[in-house]
């Protein structure tokens, strides 16, 4: 009995270790199946990974090419720039350029005198020039309603030293000379007489010296001209002829200017083929076929030149037309108010209603 009570509790107790190895063993199992999907999907991340490393390295491998002509590009592009900004320097030193004869247009001369004598713009001063190549740089002031003791009487003049671009090249202070001019635009040259007066400098004084600011301080005194001309007197037709007061030495550097090629504005939109010189541009868009011209009637319509007779003659509201009843002279706008009170304008009697009566019978 005591046997067969120790063999099955031997039994059981091998069941239940088998149980146990038989529980371990099915974890085990389980956990090997899980471990080889895993590993399966590891395969196909690893597979997908390398792909996709792939093409991410042909991708930046054509963008650092990509890259490569681009920074070429932009090097070429920065070096275009430079060379264009010397171009636009230069073009800039050219319009400033006047060898020693700078021309002062100042446009609508009697508006510019009542704001100097209002204050609004009591000074005027003109664009900066270089006097030469590489030379020194200046520019022209103006007092239309003068200054100091010539308040009222006399224009002042004057020329500032200003800061240039050769100035380390240049000697220093400023020692040359130099003349001042209003000119007289008469057609007749026999009769011009221009104001002019020489300045002489003084090196010794701040205005001739090397300019730190944008310009120096002028002397009044040798600077230019506190009273360089009758106010009464610019406002005579030879010196502020079509309303353009001209500042500069003589008739030679107008001469130059008049002989520059322009083309006729007409030219934008290629109608015009005009080229001449800038004196005869005038004379040529008193003719021009092209050029814009306004209404002899006053509609205030512009057109062409050579279209102007044909809308004169069946666009304009403004022409003149002849009734055809009276052979009265009316405006074509007003041709049906005219109708309202024409003496020969057929009307029907009221009382027979007869057609075709004229108004005065």
């Amino acid at each position: 009995g005591f046997r067969s009570g120790a063999g099955k509790h031997l039994m059981e107790q091998h069941l239940s270790q088998i149980t146990d190895l038989m529980k371990i063993f099915l974890i085990y199992h389980e956990e090997v199946m899980q471990t080889n999907a895993v590993k399966g999907t590891e395969a196909i991340w690893t597979q997908w990974l390398e792909s996709e490393a792939g093409v991410l390295q042909k991708t930046l491998h054509k963008q650092c090419k990509e890259i490569d002509c681009l920074t070429l590009q932009q090097k070429e592009t920065v070096d275009r720039v430079d060379e264009l900004e010397v171009e636009v320097k230069l073009l800039r030193q050219e319009q400033q350029l006047c060898n020693g004869r700078y021309v002062w247009k100042i446009e609508n001369i009697d508006r510019c005198c009542e704001d100097a004598i209002s204050g609004v713009s009591p000074v005027m001063y003109s664009p900066g020039f270089y006097a030469s190549p590489h030379g020194y740089k200046l520019c022209l002031r103006i007092n239309l309603n003068g200054v100091k003791s010539g308040v009222g009487t006399h224009v002042a003049l004057y020329v500032h030293m200003m800061r240039g671009d050769y100035d380390n090249h240049l000697e220093w202070p400023f020692s040359k000379g130099f003349s001042l001019s209003i000119v007289d635009q008469s057609d007749d040259e026999s009769l011009q007489y221009h104001i002019t007066e020489t300045v002489i400098t003084k090196p010794e004084l701040s205005a001739f010296q090397r300019p730190v600011p944008p310009h120096n301080v002028i002397s009044s005194e040798y600077s230019g001209y506190e009273h360089f001309a009758p106010i009464d007197k610019i406002h005579k037709p030879q010196y502020s002829n079509t309303q353009k007061l001209k500042i500069y030495p003589d008739k030679f550097a107008e001469r130059e200017m008049m002989t520059l090629q322009v083309f006729c504005q007409a030219n934008r939109e290629n109608e015009c083929l005009w080229k001449g010189n800038l004196g005869e541009l005038e004379d040529h868009r008193s003719e021009c076929p092209y050029v814009m011209v306004g209404c002899p009637n006053d509609c205030e319509k512009q057109v062409k030149r050579k279209d102007l007779q044909q809308h004169m003659a069946t666009e304009c509201l403004l022409r003149k037309i002849s009734c055809d009843y009276c052979n009265e002279a009316v405006l074509w706008n007003e041709l049906e108010q005219h109708f309202e009170n024409c003496p020969q304008y057929p009307q029907q009697c009221n009382m027979c209603e007869k057609d075709g009566i004229k108004r005065g019978k």
